[in-house]
């Protein structure tokens, strides 16, 4: 409730920019982790984590079935778009804490950069008003569950020639 109160338009519009959960939404704006060539590299290698991971949320969203708080609450009045599917986990927070623990495996100097940018991502959808506290908070550890499940994995990353050969 605190981010309803308190979230400006800039916050709004940066919240906004994320409502499609993607490489380049998440980690490519301007002045983001990755560049646009990364980017076009790794949404080729990525496309089945991608989609997995898709799978994954969506079951869990069903599983759980809770409301949007906006439906649940009148007085939270989002400032994105609003979304069709449940509100846990939080679907942006899981695959952008999941893209930032590949991404820090890929890129280890950079791995700050990328739990940072994933946690502010996870901060929009409050600011937003489309997820509570704790949707987000199951979204990270479902990120991270995911996260261990591919770098646990590691025919994933060499067949796609992402990670050099140990």
């Amino acid at each position: 409730m605190i981010y309803q109160k308190t979230r400006t338009l800039q916050q709004c519009a940066a919240a906004q920019i994320e409502a499609n959960a993607n490489l380049t939404t998440l980690f490519g704006q301007k002045d983001g982790p990755l560049s646009p060539l990364e980017i076009k590299r790794l949404n080729s290698k990525l496309t089945w984590i991608t989609i997995q991971s898709g799978a994954e949320i969506f079951f869990h969203k069903i599983k759980f079935g809770r409301p949007r708080p906006y439906i649940t609450h009148s007085e939270i009045k989002p400032c994105i778009d609003l979304e069709n599917t449940k509100s846990y986990p939080s679907g942006h927070a899981a695959i952008s804490r999941m893209y930032a623990r590949i991404l820090s495996v890929i890129y280890p100097e950079r791995a700050l950069l990328f739990l940072k940018r994933a946690d502010q991502s996870a901060i929009n959808r409050l600011i937003g008003g489309v997820h509570y506290p704790s949707d987000v908070a199951a979204g990270k550890v479902l990120g991270d569950a995911m996260a261990d499940v591919y770098l646990a994995d590691n025919d994933i990353f060499y067949n796609l020639s992402i990670l050099p050969h140990k």
